[in-house]
């Protein structure tokens, strides 16, 4: 009996957790680190490196150690990704899985202004694609479904994939006509999660799910990375070498556009200089008796500076009315404010960037003018191109 007692008391003490104390190098541990931010960013709370370091115990070998070396370094992966598909070449779900996170980061709700319809569509469109890959039923509690619909009637609806399909088929279908699309984080986030908890017969079942979409995946990751990261995607040139790869533009054009005015006294401009260092850079000018000249430098101011172009569109604000003596126009940017205080002959149109407070005013019919510029420089072959080239770099 009590050799008996010894052999029961000697299996419970093996069955029991015990703690392992191991030297590890730096370089280790900042590995740990990274799967750790990763692991914390996916369950929404912060996890303890020890726990870290008992999951990548209980996990060896499985793929999402190598999800954790692609977001350690995230750019060349990223670039890789993007490299294989461009070449007809499928990516691993981990891979999908960075992508997805990307995403998640350019739809963040610090951004004042959204993604594109184009673009937002496509999210819902690539988890539809992928959800009719998933083997067995789907969980639709699992997913942020409810906040696409459009009433009380179609969230009573989202039940398993043809719930889930016809409430995000109808959101796709709204896509271009509303303004503001404020579930455009949960679209990226259902997209991530389907790919982490989902059931697949093969990685060559999800990259034909996905592939179709991989334009408007890559912008919005794109557009995360830049956020995040604080550069665009290209790759880095080896010291003292030439950088042939993505991002690289060894075509260099400077392409000064006039508005059709014969008027000298009263004529806008428009110069082009592609920048290694800031992508592109502009020089909008207006001539005549107080001429000025002001620059538009980088990706992201000139994407903001083209959408306010087009939200204060003349023909689009609405009549100033005296008893409502408001703003006929406004646009409240990520880097500019512009407004229009009245329409009409005395309409002017003023914009500032918040970083520097410089505020310039245009008339009705300068302002056509730009708005003219901007559309016959982005008609032009090489410009157009070549920003299409730049989103692919910093995202849209």
């Amino acid at each position: 009996m009590v050799k008996e007692r010894q052999e029961r008391a000697e299996e419970e003490n093996d069955e029991r957790s015990q703690t392992l104390s191991l030297r590890i190098s730096q370089g280790l541990r900042r590995r740990l680190e990274d799967v750790r931010e990763m692991l914390s960013l996916r369950r929404g709370e912060r996890v303890s490196t020890s726990e870290v370091a008992k999951h990548l115990l209980e996990m060896a070998g499985s793929e999402q150690l190598a999800e954790a070396m692609y977001f350690r370094e995230p750019t060349g992966a990223l670039l890789t990704a993007r490299r294989k598909l461009e070449a007809g070449i499928g990516l691993s779900r981990a891979e999908w899985r960075l992508v997805a996170q990307y995403a998640q980061y350019g739809t963040e709700p610090g951004y004042k202004l959204p993604i594109s319809a184009e673009s937002f569509a496509g999210l819902l469109r690539a988890f539809l694609l992928l959800l009719d890959r998933h083997e067995g039923e789907v969980n639709s509690d699992q997913y942020d479904i409810g906040c696409f619909s459009d009433g009380w009637t179609e969230r009573e609806a989202v039940s398993g994939k043809a719930g889930i399909h016809k409430v995000l088929s109808a959101a796709i279908e709204r896509a271009h006509s509303v303004k503001q699309r404020y579930a455009e984080w949960y679209a990226a986030r259902n997209l991530w999660a389907l790919l982490e908890r989902g059931r697949f017969r093969s990685e060559d079942a999800i990259n034909a799910a996905l592939m179709p979409e991989w334009s408007a995946l890559w912008r919005v990751a794109a557009r995360g990375h830049y956020h995040k990261v604080g550069e665009p995607l290209r790759e880095k040139p080896e010291p003292g070498g030439y950088n042939n790869q993505p991002g690289d533009k060894p075509e260099r054009k400077s392409l000064m556009l006039h508005s059709d005015d014969a008027r000298s006294e009263d004529r806008c401009h428009l110069s082009f200089q592609p920048s290694e260092e800031h992508g592109l850079s502009l020089l909008l000018s207006q001539s005549g008796r107080h001429g000025s000249m002001y620059p538009l430098t980088g990706h992201a101011a000139i994407s903001e500076f083209r959408q306010m172009l087009d939200a204060l569109h003349p023909d689009r604000l609405p009549k100033y009315d005296p008893q409502n003596p408001s703003f006929a126009g406004m646009w409240n940017g990520d880097i500019f404010f512009g407004y229009v205080p009245v329409t009409g002959e005395s309409a002017g149109y003023w914009f500032r960037a918040y970083k520097n407070g410089i505020t310039l005013g245009f008339s009705e019919e300068n302002w056509r003018k730009v708005q003219e510029l901007f559309r016959q420089g982005w008609e032009d072959p090489d410009i157009a191109k070549y920003w299409s080239e730049l989103v692919m770099e910093y995202g849209e």
